[in-house]
């Protein structure tokens, strides 16, 4: 299975991003491969963008982050308006 991890984060670079690399540690030792792997500016066209360049080379996309509570965060929208199923644990 192919995987891609996306961190939403206005603040977050390749090397602080804790949350996508755990993620995608936990996907190699699970056996999948890291097809891709980005951080993305919390921005709604932004976020969507960047689900739609990875679904078509990816089973599952994984996305991490968001500004968190505050008004500039649009991260839960802009998941739910591309997802075709929710998973919850």
């Amino acid at each position: 299975m192919k995987v891609s991890v996306i961190t939403v984060s206005s603040t977050r670079t390749a090397e602080d991003d804790k949350s996508g690399q755990i993620l995608k540690d936990l996907v190699k030792t699970a056996g999948y491969i890291v097809e891709n792997y980005s951080i993305v500016f919390d921005n709604k066209q932004l976020i969507l963008a960047e689900f739609q360049r990875y679904s078509g080379s990816s089973d599952v996309i994984i996305s991490t982050g968001g500004t968190g509570c505050t008004v500039d965060d649009c991260t839960p929208e802009a998941t739910l308006s591309f997802v075709d199923q929710r998973l919850h644990s």
